[in-house]
């Protein structure tokens, strides 16, 4: 667990800063939304639905 801990303090360490701002991310974000809300919903067929089990 000791390991862990420290494997996790050196990666963070390690790892550059991120250089995206806040207003990057929520256009990003915002880009990303508009993008999935585009693409239809898939609809299932009673053969692709899964069957209810109890």
């Amino acid at each position: 667990m000791l390991v862990a801990l420290v494997a996790g303090v050196v990666v963070s360490l390690v790892t550059p800063a991120s250089r995206v701002t806040s207003a990057q991310a929520l256009a990003i974000l915002d880009q990303e939304r508009q993008r999935m809300e585009q693409v239809p919903e898939p609809t299932l067929t009673s053969a692709e639905a899964p069957a209810a089990t109890r």
